[in-house]
C-alpha cells in the first residue's frame, strides 16, 4: 500500500524536510550531518536513532526506526614527569587506547610525533582497552619552547562498516627556562714600568669572553666594547658554549688626566623565554696610568743695569710642546707669561714645565733683577780776581753711568761769591716728569767758587801767589 504524509525525526538532529508519499516498494533517501560534540567525546560513542512515520490508505499510523552503527576510539595519555625536565632527560608516556563505539575494530595504530610507534598496534571489542608505555629523551629545543606537547593519534578499522575509527590525545611536559649569559674582560698586556702603570701611548691589549652560562639557547647577541666603540654579533649560542674577542687600546691624553683606563664591556641577547626575553650582562677592569718621568726645566737669573728697556728671562724643557709656566708668588699660581722689569726692582721666580703624560718639572731660585744707573751730579769749581762782582757758574756736569736717554734733570745753581774767600757752589735738581728716581742712585758734588785779593805793586812773585793759591784755578 502507499504510505502518505511520511515525516521523519532524529534523536540528535531537527530534521526539515518535507513530509513525503512512498509507493509500495518505493524508496527515498535522505542525507544530513551532525556535528561531534566534547560531550560524545566524553561518552566514547554516540547513540542515535531516526523514526519515520506514515499514514496508510485507511488514515492507520504507520511507523519504522532504526539506529546507526558507530565506531569510535578514545584515547588518553598521560606523561612523566610532567615539569622541570632538562635536556638529556627521559620522560615516559602512557597511552590507554578504548573502543568507545559499538562496533569491533581491528589492526589498530598508534603514531606520535615524539616517537616511533610503529611496533604498537591493537585490536578492540566494544569498550575493550590497550595500554602502551614508551619513552622520549628531552632535547634542547624542547627546553628552548619550555615546553614539549605531545600528541598521539589511534586508528582501526571498523569490522563492520567503512567508517574508520580514529582519536588522538596530547600531553604537555614543561620545562625549568633559565636564560643567561655572563661576558668577562681581563687585561692581558702588562705595563712597561716598574710601577705597573701604563703611560701616554702605551697599548693595553684585552680578552672578552662571553659565555652561555645558562640552559637555553642565546640568540642575536650583540658583544661591545664601550671604550673602543667595537661590536661583534653572535648569531646563536648553545649552553656551555663561549666566544672569545681580543681588543686593544692606546693611552691617550684623556686616560692620563684621569690616571686609569676604565674600560666596559657588554653582551645582550634575545632568550626564548617568554617571561625574560631579554638577557644582558656587563664587566669592568681598571688599568692604572702613570706619568713619564725625565721631563725637565730650566731658565736663567738675570741682572742689568736700568736702561729704559723691558727686560726679561726664558725657561726651557727638554719635551717639545712642553707648556712653560713662571710663579712669582711662591708657587701659589702660574702664568705662562715670563716675569718682565723694566724699572729697578727684584722678582724672584720659579719656573715649571707641563705636559699631559709627563711628571711636571719645577726648578725655584731664578731672578729677574734691575739695578740702578749710578750718577754723580757735580757743580762747577771756579775761582777769579776780586773785583767787586760775584762769581756765578750755572754749571752742573753729569758722570758715572748717565742718564738714559730722553730721561733727565733740571738744575738750579744756588752757589756765589763777591768777597775775597771760598764758598760752596751750591745748587738743587729736579728730575724730569718720565725720569723715576728708583731707576737712579745719585750723588751729588758741591763745586767751590773762589774770590782772589788783587795784587798790590809789592805782592809776592806770581810764582809764590800760585802755591798759595794754585788750587782754585780751574
Amino acid at each position: 500500500m502507499t504510505v502518505s504524509g511520511i515525516a521523519l525525526s532524529d534523536t540528535l538532529v531537527t530534521l526539515s524536510e518535507a513530509a513525503f508519499d512512498l509507493a509500495p516498494a518505493g524508496t527515498k533517501t535522505i542525507t544530513y550531518e551532525y556535528t561531534v560534540t566534547q560531550a560524545d567525546v566524553d561518552a566514547g560513542k554516540i547513540e542515535n536513532e531516526v523514526t519515520a512515520t506514515g499514514k496508510d490508505p485507511k488514515n492507520n499510523e504507520v511507523t519504522a526506526s532504526d539506529d546507526a552503527e558507530v565506531t569510535a576510539l578514545t584515547v588518553e595519555k598521560t606523561a612523566s614527569p610532567e615539569s622541570g625536565v632538562k635536556v638529556g632527560d627521559k620522560v615516559t608516556y602512557t597511552v590507554v587506547v578504548t573502543n568507545s563505539g559499538n562496533v569491533s575494530v581491528k589492526d589498530g595504530n598508534l603514531a606520535d610525533d615524539h616517537a616511533d610507534l610503529s611496533d604498537k598496534t591493537f585490536d578492540l571489542a566494544p569498550n575493550e582497552e590497550a595500554t602502551f608505555t614508551y619513552t622520549y629523551e628531552v632535547t634542547q629545543a624542547d627546553v628552548d619552547a619550555g615546553s614539549i606537547v605531545n600528541v598521539v593519534k589511534a586508528n582501526a578499522t571498523a569490522v563492520r562498516g567503512e567508517n574508520p575509527a580514529e582519536a588522538s590525545a596530547s600531553a604537555t611536559v614543561t620545562a625549568e627556562q633559565k636564560g643567561h649569559i655572563t661576558i668577562t674582560k681581563e687585561t692581558t698586556s702588562t705595563a712597561a714600568a716598574e710601577d705597573g702603570k701604563y703611560v701616554l701611548g702605551e697599548m693595553i691589549a684585552y680578552k672578552i669572553t662571553v659565555t652561555n652560562d645558562g640552559n637555553l639557547t642565546i640568540t642575536n647577541i650583540t658583544v661591545t666594547d664601550i671604550l673602543t666603540g667595537n661590536v661583534w654579533t653572535i648569531a646563536s649560542m648553545a649552553p656551555g658554549e663561549d666566544k672569545v674577542y681580543t681588543d686593544s687600546h692606546v693611552v691617550n691624553d684623556t686616560d692620563v688626566e684621569a690616571l686609569k683606563v676604565v674600560n666596559e664591556a657588554t653582551a645582550k641577547g634575545t632568550s626564548p623565554d617568554p617571561k625574560n626575553p631579554t638577557v644582558e650582562d656587563s664587566d669592568t677592569v681598571t688599568d692604572p696610568v702613570g706619568l713619564l718621568k725625565g721631563m725637565t726645566v730650566d731658565s736663567e737669573s738675570v741682572s742689568v743695569k736700568y736702561d729704559g728697556k723691558a727686560h726679561t728671562v726664558t725657561a726651557t724643557s727638554n719635551i717639545d710642546d712642553a707648556i712653560i709656566e713662571y710663579s712669582t708668588d711662591g708657587g701659589s699660581s702660574w702664568s705662562t707669561t715670563a716675569p718682565e722689569l723694566t724699572d729697578v726692582g727684584n722678582t724672584t721666580f720659579s719656573v715649571r714645565a707641563t705636559k699631559v703624560g709627563y711628571e711636571t718639572a719645577q726648578m725655584d731660585g731664578f731672578y729677574l733683577k734691575v739695578t740702578p744707573r749710578e750718577i754723580i751730579l757735580t757743580s762747577a769749581t771756579g775761582s777769579k780776581w776780586y773785583d767787586g762782582t760775584p762769581l756765578r757758574i750755572a754749571t752742573v756736569t753729569v758722570s758715572g753711568d748717565g742718564f738714559v736717554d730722553g730721561e733727565g734733570a733740571t738744575y738750579n745753581v744756588t752757589g756765589y761769591r763777591t768777597e775775597v774767600g771760598t764758598s760752596n757752589n751750591g745748587f738743587t735738581y729736579k728730575l724730569n716728569e718720565n725720569t723715576k728716581a728708583k731707576n737712579y742712585k745719585i750723588t751729588t758734588v758741591i763745586g767751590k767758587l773762589t774770590i782772589l785779593a788783587e795784587l798790590e805793586k809789592n805782592a809776592p812773585q806770581a810764582g809764590y801767589l800760585g802755591s798759595q793759591f794754585g788750587e782754585c784755578f780751574e
